[in-house]
Formats: C-alpha cells, sequence, structure tokens
C-alpha cells in the first residue's frame, strides 16, 4: 500500500477524530497519517499476514513514531527495509525519501530481515528499481539483520543495518 503522508503539524483536525476512536492508544503528537495503517494492518490481519507500504523513512527514527516502532517491535516480524534515501521514486514528491516496509503479523525471531540501504540519487527508473530489489546494485549496501538486532535503545529506534554497523557507503 501507499498510504498517504499527511502530518500532524497543521492538520489536527484530521487526527482529532483517530485520537478518539479504536486507534486512538497509538496516537501521539507529530505523528503522521501514514503510521495508523501500520497499527491497523496489526489489528485486522490473521497471524504471519504480510503487508507491504511504501512510505516517507522518518518513522524509523523520528520522535513522533515512537509508538510505532514500539508496537512493531512487540507484535510484527519486519521481513524488509528497503531504503530508498535520496534516490527519488515519485517525480512529483520533491523531498521525500522513500522506504519500503515489508512485515508480518506476530513475532518470529528466527526469521532474519533482509534489509539494504541504496546510496543512489537523481530518479528512479525500472532498471535501478530491479538491480535494488534483486540485490545486484553496486550502490547499494545489502543486510541481513537478527529481528533483535533492529531496534536500538528505549525508542526502539529502527537501524536497517543492524545495531552498532557503520552505514558509510
Amino acid at each position: 500500500g501507499n498510504p498517504p503522508y499527511v502530518g500532524e503539524k497543521g492538520n489536527k483536525d484530521i487526527f482529532r477524530p483517530l485520537a478518539k476512536g479504536n486507534l486512538g492508544q497509538f496516537h501521539q503528537g507529530k505523528m503522521d497519517l501514514f503510521y495508523f495503517f501500520f497499527h491497523l494492518a496489526l489489528d485486522l490481519g490473521k497471524k504471519n499476514a504480510q503487508n507491504a507500504f511504501i512510505t516517507t523513512n522518518y518513522y524509523i527514527t523520528a520522535l513522533g513514531a515512537r509508538k510505532l516502532r514500539a508496537d512493531l517491535k512487540e507484535r510484527a516480524t519486519i521481513r524488509n527495509l528497503i531504503n530508498f534515501n535520496g534516490l527519488r521514486i515519485f517525480e512529483s514528491a520533491l523531498g521525500q525519501h522513500n522506504l519500503i516496509t515489508i512485515f508480518s503479523k506476530g513475532q518470529n525471531s528466527n526469521i532474519l530481515a533482509q534489509n539494504c540501504i541504496t546510496y543512489r540519487t537523481g530518479n528512479a527508473n525500472e532498471s535501478i528499481l530491479n538491480a535494488i530489489v534483486s540485490k545486484q546494485d553496486e550502490e547499494t549496501q545489502y543486510y541481513e539483520v537478527k529481528q533483535e538486532k533492529l531496534y536500538d535503545g528505549e525508542e526502539n529506534y529502527i537501524r536497517p543495518a543492524g545495531v552498532g554497523r557503520n552505514l558509510s557507503p
């Protein structure tokens, strides 16, 4: 899915009813609307149900995503994180740093997260995207990370390369 990227700042009228609804426990200041899609997928899916979202990559360290990261750590298994960084996936979305997150409902510490971080810039095309996802791109770093090594510190920052890894290209 490609949920809407709508920050709470300047859009409080959208967030007020959500904060009072059945997902209210996940509401927090400075969040983004797309966080609710992750929570809802975990609420509605059956055990092992897989979900994939393309979003901005900011949630992996954003202060307003603390509840989202905690929920993913508690109720999900991250299968893939494809971090596009400065590579533009959507031509019309300036400044977006996109991330594909593939996760399943339920914890399984035996599954290694298959993650990558590209250091490409400019506009993506079919050839570049195919090279990245098939693990053939020379400007992309690939990692297999244990579930417990994805989350860093009390804030549960998500580290696609794993906790303690150097991210230099």
